[in-house]
C-alpha cells in the first residue's frame, strides 16, 4: 500500500475531469473505482456518470451496473450520479430510441454541473469511446465540448491501441480541448511493448502506465 503525503494532495478548490477512452471496455470504470478507493480518506472525491445504458430490470426498477459502484464507493445515492438509467446493450443514443425518449446535451450537462462539489476532484465518465453516441445526437465528444473540462485519457493494452490513441488525440486536439493525462491500462499484464512504443508518439502529454495496482501519489501533481 502506498503512503500518501497530505501535503502532496490538499486541493482547496474545484478540480473537475471528463473520463472517456479509446474504445468501450477499455477500463474507464475500473480507473474512477481503484482511483478514488485509493485517495478518497484523503481528499475529496466526487463522481458523476449521468447516463448509462445496459442496465438491468430489478424489481421493477433500473439498476445501473457502473453506478451501483461508485454508490458504494462515494456513500451517494444512485440518483445523484446517474439521472438516466437505460436498458438495452448498446449506445444511450439508440437506447433512448427503443423507448421514443429523448436527452439532449444540455440536460446531461445541467445534471452533471448540479451534483458537483466545490472542494476536490470531480470525475464525469462518459459511455464508450471518445465519438461514442451518449445523448441525443449527442456524441460524447459534443459534451465534453460542453461542460468544458480537461480529459483524461484511457487506453486498453492491445494490439491497435497506438492507432486508436493517436486517432483520439488527433480528434481532441481538433477540438481544442484539453488532454490532461493518458492512463495506460495494462490490466494486469507484464508486456508493455505498446506502451514504450506509443511513448515515441505522443511527447506532449503524459501518460501513465498502469498495471491496476496503487497509484503513485505523483499522479495527483498530474491532475
Amino acid at each position: 500500500m502506498i503512503t500518501v503525503s497530505l501535503s502532496i494532495i490538499q486541493i482547496t478548490h474545484m478540480k473537475n475531469y471528463f473520463v472517456t477512452g479509446t474504445d468501450t471496455g477499455v477500463g474507464k470504470t475500473y480507473f474512477i473505482s481503484k482511483f478514488t478507493q485509493q485517495f478518497i480518506n484523503s481528499i475529496s472525491i466526487n463522481i458523476v456518470k449521468p447516463i448509462e445504458s445496459g442496465c438491468e430490470l430489478k424489481n421493477g426498477n433500473l439498476v445501473a451496473y457502473d453506478t451501483g459502484i461508485y454508490s458504494e464507493i462515494i456513500n451517494k445515492d444512485i440518483s445523484k450520479i446517474c439521472k438516466y438509467p437505460l436498458q438495452g446493450q448498446f449506445s444511450p443514443h439508440r437506447a433512448l430510441k427503443e423507448i421514443n425518449k429523448e436527452v439532449t446535451c444540455d440536460e446531461l450537462k445541467f445534471f452533471t454541473e448540479s451534483q458537483y462539489i466545490n472542494n476536490g476532484i470531480n470525475f464525469v465518465e462518459g459511455c464508450g469511446g471518445f465519438k461514442s453516441p451518449i445523448a441525443t445526437m449527442c456524441l460524447n465528444s459534443d459534451f465534453v465540448k460542453k461542460l468544458d473540462i480537461p480529459i483524461i485519457l484511457v487506453i486498453k493494452n492491445k494490439l491497435g491501441c497506438i492507432n486508436h490513441t493517436l486517432l483520439t488525440i488527433e480528434m481532441i486536439e481538433s477540438l481544442k480541448l484539453n488532454l490532461k493525462l493518458i492512463i495506460f491500462n495494462r490490466f494486469n499484464k507484464e508486456d508493455d511493448s505498446h506502451f514504450e512504443e506509443l511513448k515515441d508518439f505522443v511527447k506532449n502529454y503524459d501518460i501513465y502506465n498502469w498495471q491496476g495496482q496503487d497509484f503513485h501519489p505523483e499522479i495527483l501533481k498530474k491532475l
